[in-house]
């Protein structure tokens, strides 16, 4: 259909049905885990680098350079789960990695019995246990941010943040 023909302007065209959610940008998210890996992947060449120099055996230095790549491991899963919170008007969502295969686990609203904001972030305790934990510091705007929580969470969770409804 050409756009430029009035008859087909005339025909209304169905808005496009997009789910809005409160989500942490995809750049954001690389960076973090650049920032994880790269420090373990320079550790590693130079673990490395120091086996191809030295003949004798370097418990200490491969212990270490060890420990701190497991470290980085650690850190990495934890942003990367951080970094993949999804917020809308089902709950929250967010990526977890078992075994190197990530999965995205859901809270729904009703799951969620308590919501708090210490260490600037938003922790959603769910009725089994789980956490989710909503950064703000890997969000753009705390505004924009606080508009979105009150589009989508149900008033009994709002009001246990000092929140209204719009």
């Amino acid at each position: 259909m050409d756009p430029y023909n009035r008859t087909a302007a005339a025909i209304p065209q169905p808005a496009p049905t997009m789910s809005a959610a409160l989500r942490i940008q995809p750049w954001r998210r690389v960076l973090l885990g650049l920032a994880c890996l790269m420090p373990m992947l320079l550790m590693f060449s130079a673990l490395l680098g120091y086996r191809a120099e030295h003949d004798e055996s370097p418990v200490l230095a491969v212990s270490s350079g060890v420990a701190f790549i497991l470290f980085l491991g650690w850190l990495f899963v934890h942003v990367y789960r951080l970094g993949s919170v999804v917020v809308d008007a089902e709950g929250l969502s967010h990526a977890s990695l078992r075994l190197g295969m990530p999965r995205r686990q859901r809270l729904r609203w009703d799951q969620v019995q308590r919501v708090r904001y210490t260490d600037s972030a938003y922790r959603f305790s769910g009725a089994d246990g789980r956490e989710v934990i909503l950064s703000a510091a890997l969000l753009p705007d705390t505004q924009v941010t606080l508009h979105a929580l009150r589009l989508f969470m149900p008033t009994r969770l709002l009001a246990q943040l000092g929140l209204r409804a719009h």
